[in-house]
């Protein structure tokens, strides 16, 4: 009974984790770029949820050295003890957090919870989680919609021409999906959108 409990509980905790990472904004965009080149399932939302993984775990890697260097270290050599290793450890996320928040939505969450506000550091855990996943929900939407415009333009494009020949009985998905594709596969294109998202976190500061 026990042991069920604690992996009903560790079911739950790893989902939340994972929301406390940039998982979240690199599922989003993958999620649109794939939209936006017409494919409805390659790549598979397994290989897109294990990219998100991936690069999520390279792109916090300066805030895991930190959680490794001043919590599971100083644990595992019995210098301090196991409520003071889970502090040390949410330091550095909970500061990679605060930089990748909107203020306005942390504002916002901190009036609905009745909280009162006194300073970001001071900020309680649920209001902080809930505030930064919604700014990732947000963030990752607006970078999916700048990157699916150049896509409708290949959409309209074909389309036009399509019309222009008489060919309206042909789908234009048919013409413009394996243009994108192409375009996207010479661009280089999931190197570049790595690259961009991966630099939003490291202007907004980990």
């Amino acid at each position: 009974m026990n042991m069920l409990l604690l992996m009903s509980v560790w079911g739950l905790v790893v989902p939340v984790i994972l929301c406390m990472t940039p998982f979240l904004r690199l599922t989003i965009v993958f999620s649109v770029m794939r939209s936006a080149m017409g494919l409805n399932s390659v790549p598979s939302s397994k290989v897109l949820a294990a990219m998100a993984l991936i690069v999520s775990m390279f792109i916090m890697n300066p805030v895991l050295t930190k959680v490794y260097d001043n919590a599971y270290l100083p644990y595992s050599n019995s210098e301090i003890g196991a409520p003071q290793a889970l502090d040390a450890a949410m330091k550095p996320m909970r500061t990679f957090m605060l930089n990748q928040t909107r203020p306005e939505y942390l504002k916002a969450f901190l009036e609905m919870s009745g909280e009162a506000y006194t300073t970001k550091e001071k900020v309680s855990y649920p209001v902080l989680i809930v505030s930064y996943m919604v700014s990732e929900l947000q963030t990752g939407l607006t970078i999916g919609f700048f990157l699916y415009v150049p896509f409708v333009v290949v959409d309209l494009i074909v389309s036009s021409i399509l019309m222009a020949l008489g060919m309206m009985m042909v789908s234009p998905m048919i013409i413009s999906t394996p243009i994108k594709i192409i375009l996207f596969v010479l661009c280089h294109g999931w190197l570049y959108v790595i690259d961009g998202v991966s630099k939003s976190f490291f202007l907004g500061g980990i």
